[in-house]
């Protein structure tokens, strides 16, 4: 047989301007990671094949086993032939169905890292958020720390599902830290930061240990002048 070399490209390889594709996706090949191009995507692979009958089929040689995968010619589809595109959205929604079911299963016992219905504080911001959006006002229990409507109010449906709920808070908190960084104050210079920190510090405002230590960094190298400078500016802020 002859040997030659291919990309994958999704679940497919091309080889002399034909197009050839792998068997229908298992879950055991999805969840073992073999016997199939998918799990091969965009990597150079070899190929064997008859040149006098490449229309019977090639194979793939898998570069994680070395064990020989088995492809077949893809047949172009035309928009016109309702059973060719039937057949094939058909073959793609079995594999999509395959990689379901494929993790569902792989999930099923994973332990559940957010479990809103365990922290009450969350329970009754959820319970406010709801009640708000529909204007009811509500109060908090004291004997069970969960919210519940006034009386005259009517009993409100939740809006969202606790798996809805539970993405939500987990988005938020993976987008603080980029929320943060952004609302990083900017300076114009060492000094400007400074001026900047003294009036907070002198407004009771507060500061981190970061930015105390940049204070005491900049006053360290602080002239006499420059010191004398500051000092009267904190003076003039406290009288006023």
């Amino acid at each position: 047989m002859e040997r030659s070399y291919a990309t994958v490209r999704g679940d497919r390889v091309t080889l002399n301007g034909q197009q050839f594709i792998g068997p229908k996706l298992t879950q055991d090949m999805i969840r073992t990671n073999r016997g199939n191009l998918a799990g091969l995507n965009r990597q150079k692979i070899e190929l064997r094949y008859d040149p006098d009958d490449i229309q019977s089929g090639i194979w793939a040689i898998d570069p994680r086993n070395e064990q020989a995968i088995f492809l077949t010619p893809v047949t172009p589809i035309s928009m016109l032939d309702d059973k060719a595109a039937s057949n094939a959205l058909e073959w793609k929604r079995g594999n999509m169905k395959a990689v379901k079911e494929t993790y569902h299963s792989m999930t099923a016992n994973a332990p559940v890292l957010f479990d809103p219905e365990k922290y009450s504080e969350l329970n009754d911001s959820k319970t406010l958020a709801i009640a708000a959006m529909d204007n009811v006002t509500v109060k908090l229990s004291a004997s069970n720390n969960t919210a519940e409507p006034q009386s005259g109010s009517k009993p409100q449906q939740p809006l969202i599902s606790d798996e809805e709920y539970r993405s939500l808070v987990a988005a938020k908190i993976t987008l603080e830290p980029i929320t943060r960084e952004r609302s990083k104050a900017v300076y114009l210079s060492p000094r400007h930061r400074y001026e900047s920190l003294l009036a907070a510090r002198n407004a009771n405002k507060k500061i981190s240990a970061d930015d105390f230590a940049f204070m005491a960094d900049f006053e360290s190298d602080m002239t006499d002048e420059q010191a004398e400078y500051f000092a009267s500016h904190v003076r003039m802020n406290k009288k006023q």
